[in-house]
């Protein structure tokens, strides 16, 4: 009995989300659909990392804003490049066409102070 309700809880869990972060722990070549922002709460972004990631190299990364707010979506769009050219993706779920220019601007301050301070980023190849 216990293993079906086990089985249970976990498909209901869905597609990856992360709220606690622990970086080192980001699989490779996956995107991760929710990242819960650790320096502005309420910001939610999906992450990729490609699988030639090193953290001892310093690579691009690529800011991506829907005008919809659907991270997954654009993320998935550029997934295949970002592979190609080993950059990482952090794309907001809190931008959108419609909204204030401040709510766009707190979204790309929390992915770009989480970003960061979780990956090894090439500050000369940094792309919104």
């Amino acid at each position: 009995m216990l293993v079906p309700l086990l089985t249970t809880l976990l498909l209901g869990l869905g597609p990856q989300e992360v709220s606690r972060v622990d970086p080192s722990e980001f699989p490779r070549g996956q995107l991760i659909e929710t990242v819960s922002s650790e320096s502005t709460p309420g910001h939610r972004y999906a992450v990729y990392l490609p699988a030639s990631y090193d953290p001892s190299k310093p690579g691009p990364i690529l800011f991506l804003m829907d005008p919809r707010g659907r991270a997954r979506v654009a993320a998935r769009l550029f997934q295949p490049a970002a592979e190609r050219f080993g950059s990482v993706l952090v794309s907001s779920y809190n931008t959108a066409s419609d909204v204030p220019a401040e709510v766009a601007v707190r979204a790309v301050q929390a992915m770009w102070n989480d970003s960061h301070r979780w990956f090894s980023i090439d500050p000369r190849r940094v792309y919104l």
